[in-house]
């Protein structure tokens, strides 16, 4: 009775461990068409790019691939190799553009070099704001191009089915325009102490720069137009330096003594603009199969946050060759430089703010070299309107302007 009555209990031990196994397998095979924390969300489909066609995953869907690729599960000794079997997945080919297992994010960088013109500045009323005029003038330049880069990442999850990120920047430095004023004498000054005579200089710089970032959601489609929308910010700095120099016109001689001043009278304005922008992408025209046409186009809308500032210093320097002081009989002073600098001045800001549109259109010429890397050069009009500019300020004026910037450029795109 005892060895039937184990007999029983094995029979019904090995029946349970069989539903236990299946049911365990059901549930994995459930678990896999499912996404997100609750169990609610079930992909009856193989999750790939809307519209692609891609065979990122044939013969199931990204959790099947992803465990293939990872070597998880167990048809090919004790460390197992999913259900591919030895080998892992036919699909996973390497990195690269080429890809047919696209398990992660899909990304493609393109990087320019960009040189970018403004629009020139009136330099007259500068000029007379100096007390000259042009052909009096040393030297002056204008604004003409100043070098930049632009780069522009885009990246989608294959589960991400609708949309992919796209991140921008552009930015511009240092267009620079001058008027140098021609040296004058400052006769010397009867002392005590004797100061000899100055030779002074009198110069105004002129310094622009442009900046702008975004963060566009663009539609992931296999048409040739894709329309985007995001955020962007775009930083436009102007600062207006007119300094006044002098230095001594002949080294300084023992008993001699110089009295300098250096004028500063600064105009910063920052134009800070944040606002939406709505746009399209288009490949334009192919060529061929290596060489195509491609371009982009937006517009927005934006608060521009002005912020001026008006800085007026004065720097005084003293400077004295000394000579040997009879009173100390223990030291001698000659040749010893004394030197003494004071600093004065008043600093004043203000803000304010304006509605202001921009716009931008860009056209490339596309070779591509293989399925990852391709070469790009082309031409870029960016139109932004109703900034302030540092020169209003020097002057006293409080109007607004539209800046038309454009330019050419080129570098490379590379694909993963």
């Amino acid at each position: 009775m005892r060895c039937r009555s184990y007999t029983v209990r094995f029979a019904v031990a090995c029946i349970l461990h069989t539903v236990l196994v299946q049911t365990a397998q059901a549930q994995t095979t459930q678990l896999g068409t499912m996404e997100g924390a609750g169990s609610d969300i079930v992909y009856s489909e193989p999750v790939t790019p809307k519209g692609s066609g891609s065979s990122a995953y044939p013969n199931g869907d990204f959790y099947r691939q992803l465990g293939a690729a990872s070597g998880q599960g167990g048809s090919c000794g004790t460390s197992g190799c999913g259900e591919w079997g030895c080998g892992g997945s036919p699909y996973r080919t390497g990195p690269g553009c080429g890809d047919d297992w696209k398990v992660g994010p899909r990304w493609r960088i393109q990087a320019d070099g960009i040189f970018l013109f403004r629009d020139e500045v009136d330099l007259d009323p500068l000029a007379t704001q100096l007390g000259t005029t042009l052909d009096a003038l040393d030297q002056y330049e204008n604004f003409d191009h100043s070098a930049g880069a632009r780069l522009v990442g885009t990246a989608y999850y294959p589960q991400c089915k609708n949309y992919e990120l796209v991140l921008g920047y552009i930015g511009v430095d240092d267009y620079n325009a001058s008027l140098i004023m021609p040296v004058t004498n400052v006769p010397a000054v009867v002392g005590p102490p004797a100061s000899v005579a100055l030779d002074e200089r009198r110069s105004l710089n002129y310094s622009s720069s442009l900046h702008a970032l975004e963060l566009n959601f663009q539609a992931l489609n296999t048409s040739y137009w894709k329309p985007y929308a995001g955020v962007r910010y775009f930083s436009l700095d102007e600062v207006v330096r007119d300094e006044t120099h002098q230095y001594p016109s002949v080294p300084l001689a023992i008993g001699d003594a110089s009295i300098t001043s250096d004028a500063l009278n600064l105009h910063k304005v920052e134009n800070n603009l944040i606002g939406f922008q709505m746009g399209v992408r288009r490949d334009l025209w192919n060529i061929s199969q290596k060489v195509y046409f491609q371009g982009f186009a937006n517009s927005g809308i934006y608060c521009n946050m002005i912020n001026r500032s008006h800085l007026n210093q004065i720097t005084t320097t003293t400077t004295e060759v000394l000579d040997d002081d009879p009173a100390t009989t223990d030291t001698d002073e000659t040749g010893t430089i004394n030197s003494n600098t004071y600093t004065t001045g008043n600093r004043v800001k203000t803000e304010r703010t304006e509605l202001s549109f921009a716009g931008e259109a860009s056209v490339a010429l596309i070779w591509k070299i293989n399925s990852c890397f391709a070469l790009r050069t082309g031409y870029e009009v960016m139109y932004i309107t109703d900034v302030e500019l540092a020169n209003d300020a020097y002057l006293g004026l409080n109007d607004t302007h539209d800046m038309l910037y454009h330019g050419g450029f080129a570098g490379f795109e590379y694909r993963r």
